[in-house]
């Protein structure tokens, strides 16, 4: 039963954008403190991500993020992804730098045999080359479930009457690895485009499609 469940939660953990949206951090219109995004892509599933974006910091900087991102369905919020955290420049050189990500994130997912509401944590580093107009990055990051409950419906009562509704805890987590590169258009539009794998922890099983593809786009504000 406890493999089942680790098995449908891995695929779960990949249904939704598997890391946040990055910046060309040597573009000068990123002075501005505000910034949106929107992304759109293939990632174990048709999904769309929307979020906003506050520097807190002008020197360091530090970004602090929300956003939450939806599979495409009948259903509008039987699956989703909220999350909110925050990135900063921990180092560069010239039009080099390196990033750091970290966040918190809350999941739903429901089907016909269960209901599951998940709790957990994303933490990326990304190693890029940014200049005025191109960025491109290097990423590799863990997403990780650290707790989650489900809620078993009747249907999979009828074939299992013994199933017990309970909380989890670890549940699952992956692994991503991903190259992201990026145009800025007029003065501040940036279009990235970012291509990716998942591997699964430890000895569970991958999702049956363990890679990614989005389209993302950034507005200062």
């Amino acid at each position: 039963m406890k493999i089942i469940i680790k098995i449908i939660f891995c695929i779960f953990c990949g249904a939704t954008m598997t890391n946040g949206q990055s910046l060309n951090w040597n573009n000068t219109d990123t002075s501005s403190s505000h910034m949106t995004y929107f992304n759109f892509g293939l990632d174990y599933g048709i999904t769309t991500e929307i979020g906003y974006g506050y520097k807190i910091k002008k020197n360091l900087p530090l970004w602090l993020q929300v956003d939450i991102s939806k599979p495409m369905g009948g259903e509008l919020f039987d699956d989703f992804k909220s999350r909110a955290g925050f990135q900063l420049k921990a180092f560069s050189h010239n039009n080099f730098a390196v990033i750091a990500k970290m966040s918190a994130n809350y999941r739903t997912h429901s089907s016909e045999l269960v209901s599951m509401k998940s709790w957990g944590s994303e933490a990326s580093a990304a190693v890029g080359w940014y200049s005025s107009k191109w960025m491109v990055e290097l990423e590799g990051g863990f997403d990780k479930a650290i707790i989650t409950q489900l809620k078993h419906t009747d249907v999979y009562r009828g074939n299992y009457d013994g199933v017990q509704d309970d909380w989890y805890i670890p549940a699952g987590g992956n692994w991503f690895y991903g190259f992201r590169s990026g145009r800025t258009f007029g003065k501040n539009l940036l279009v990235t485009l970012e291509i990716g794998v998942t591997d699964a922890q430890g000895s569970d099983r991958n999702a049956l499609l363990p890679r990614y593809l989005t389209f993302g786009f950034l507005k200062p504000l």
